[in-house]
């Protein structure tokens, strides 16, 4: 059978199997939005495998969405089976294309690994070794708020609470998906937990490395590796479960396959780009700012001519997106995804002075784990490299004045200052225009000391790396060191009657942690009588944080905010005792006025 064949038969089956199956999900969702609320309570039962996972008001709040969600399925299937033959046929096309590419990139990565000097390939192996090695330092750190809140209340229970809770942005949803499978498969552990962004945080050094290479050659390759290996908020993030280092990588594969498509590559390279943009908006709607960089660059370095294809294929992901995020808009609604309270306005006083204070909140981020004269000659590479000549020049558009340019243009327009940790793949254009410039100055250096050059680079990243581990930067981020002593204290304690109110500072860790060690307990519910004891898990925290943007009445990190938002009528309680205090970590004991249980702890 020849290829062309075998690829007409790929095609046609995966057009009519997503046809199928669009089909039959409309068909569900057209029969849901007419059966009775006790059937789509027993089916969703079996889906998520919880015994209450539909009220009545939730599913009045469903039904409205049930119906256009069903339609829109319906329609796609309808559109697969009528244009199934134009469709089939791009699709092998495609297959083709992609068989061909590859077969193209794996003669040529071979061909320049075979014509490398051993001197080259060796600072390579090294920096890989110094990335590797300090992220697996740091993979047992503590679990923090973020990664331990979308595992309790995502990952960690069924794929449909992944694919289609969004109660916060929280659920980054693609790495929420990987880490559902790990720890699946290797059991409920920090580094299972941590595994995806741990292997996408290795994965960028190389990538790093053959996308610097791409745009200005070997030396800036090995400087974007270098600096990337050791650079302090991406190993934070490699051991932290969250999904920035996912789409960094996407982001340095966008930008590589950008360059391939100025250059004139085939047209399968738009289908990669765009998978690559679909996977980074699934995995957090953030990387609108990782696809206007790789878009704005595409165009300006590439003219009108590639105008046209742009917009058809950020038509097609658009539809790729909405198709992967309707479960979310369905369950969670609209507004949960383009009008939570993290991507509100602000009013222009609260903009302006987060504004002002952003730069030295992204200075502290980026750099507090480098020496002065790193951050010096970092800073210097990425400012001066657009105007030093070198390969990257034959582009006409400047990576670090598009990265600049989307920082400025974004923010104001939304009027929303980012987090600098939401901003964390678009600095991986910040290092790759450091390596740009700094490779250019090497190159200006006499032939008989690049050879020299490039050990004093290595010695520069071992030196760096040294002073990340005595710097104290990753563990600043640790919110709750003292979250597996409280819960193992909780082990000791809890009751069958007993029930656990968690603080907003350390519910999350806490409760991690209580599944870590396989301790069942029960939430703390106002509608229902209590027998046993009340417990809160809290963090002391002497100076409450500003309110800031709106997100955190600082309250509620109190006893009494706490106990406020669990709904707890204190008036039908003993006062509350303080019955276990280590370092930060607190837990209060609580009795009802009028119990008479007979409940004992375990």
């Amino acid at each position: 059978m020849t290829v062309t064949r075998k690829a007409s038969l790929v095609s046609s089956a995966l057009i009519v199997t997503f046809a199928l199956a669009c089909g039959l999900l409309g068909t569900a969702l057209l029969f849901l939005s007419a059966a009775p609320y006790e059937l789509v309570l027993r089916i969703a039962r079996v889906a998520t495998g919880s015994q209450n996972p539909l009220s009545r008001a939730q599913y009045s709040v469903l039904f409205g969405r049930i119906l256009p969600a069903g339609l829109f399925y319906a329609a796609l299937a309808a559109a697969s089976l009528l244009f199934r033959r134009r469709l089939i046929r791009e699709t092998a096309g495609a297959l083709g294309s992609v068989r061909a590419c590859l077969f193209e990139n794996q003669q040529a990565l071979l061909q320049a690994w075979r014509k490398e000097t051993s001197w080259h390939l060796l600072c390579l192996a090294l920096i890989m070794a110094v990335g590797i090695v300090l992220r697996f330092v740091y993979l047992g750190e503590p679990p923090r708020n973020d990664e331990s809140f979308t595992y309790v209340t995502f990952a960690g229970r069924s794929l449909v609470h992944v694919l289609s809770l969004y109660s916060t942005p929280n659920n980054h949803i693609l790495h929420s998906v990987l880490e559902w499978i790990s720890c699946r498969v290797f059991g409920v552990s920090l580094w299972a937990m941590r595994l995806p962004a741990l292997l996408a945080g290795v994965a960028l050094i190389p990538l790093m490395y053959a996308t610097a290479r791409r745009f200005a050659g070997r030396d800036a390759g090995v400087i974007a590796a270098g600096l990337i290996s050791v650079s302090g908020p991406f190993i934070l993030y490699s051991v932290n479960a969250r999904g920035y280092t996912l789409q960094a990588v996407l982001l340095v594969i966008m930008l590589y396959v950008a360059a391939e498509l100025v250059d004139g590559a085939p047209r399968i390279y738009w289908a990669w780009f765009s998978v690559a943009a679909v996977a980074g908006f699934w995995t957090s709607p953030t990387m609108l700012y990782s696809y206007l960089i790789a878009a704005v660059w595409l165009l300006w370095a590439g003219g009108r001519r590639l105008l046209g294809p742009l917009l058809i294929w950020g038509a097609i992901g658009a539809l790729a997106v909405i198709f992967l995020y309707m479960p979310v808009l369905v369950v969670s609604g609209p507004d949960a995804v383009l009008r939570n309270q993290w991507v509100r306005p602000l009013s222009g006083e609260e903009f302006r002075a987060q504004a002002l204070q952003f730069p030295a909140d992204l200075y502290r981020f980026l750099h507090g784990a480098d020496f002065v004269a790193i951050k010096i000659l970092i800073v210097a590479g990425a400012i001066v490299g657009p105007f030093l000549r070198s390969p990257a020049r034959r582009y006409r558009a400047p990576l670090f004045a598009v990265l600049l340019l989307v920082l400025l243009i974004v923010p104001l327009a939304q009027r929303i200052v980012p987090f600098p940790r939401v901003l964390l793949p678009i600095f991986t254009v910040y290092y790759l225009s450091a390596a740009f410039g700094l490779s250019r100055l090497a190159d200006s250096a006499p032939a008989r000391h690049q050879l020299w050059l490039a050990v004093a680079f290595v010695a520069a990243v071992g030196a760096m790396a040294f002073h990340l581990t005595r710097s104290g930067y990753i563990e600043l981020y640790r919110e709750f060191p003292e979250s597996r002593a409280v819960a193992d204290y909780l082990a000791s304690q809890l009751g069958r009657c007993d029930r656990l109110i968690f603080s907003v500072s350390a519910g999350a860790e806490v409760a991690w942690q209580l599944r870590h060690i396989r301790v069942p307990y029960f939430d703390y519910t106002n509608d229902a009588s209590v027998e046993g004891r009340v417990f809160v898990a809290a963090q002391d925290m002497p100076v409450l944080p500003p309110r800031g943007n709106g997100l955190l009445d600082p309250s509620v990190l109190t006893l009494a905010g706490t106990l406020r938002e669990a709904g707890l009528n204190t008036a039908e309680y003993l006062p509350s005792r303080l019955v276990y205090k280590n370092g930060r970590g607190e837990v209060f004991e609580l009795t009802s006025r009028h119990s008479t249980s007979n409940c004992q702890a375990p």
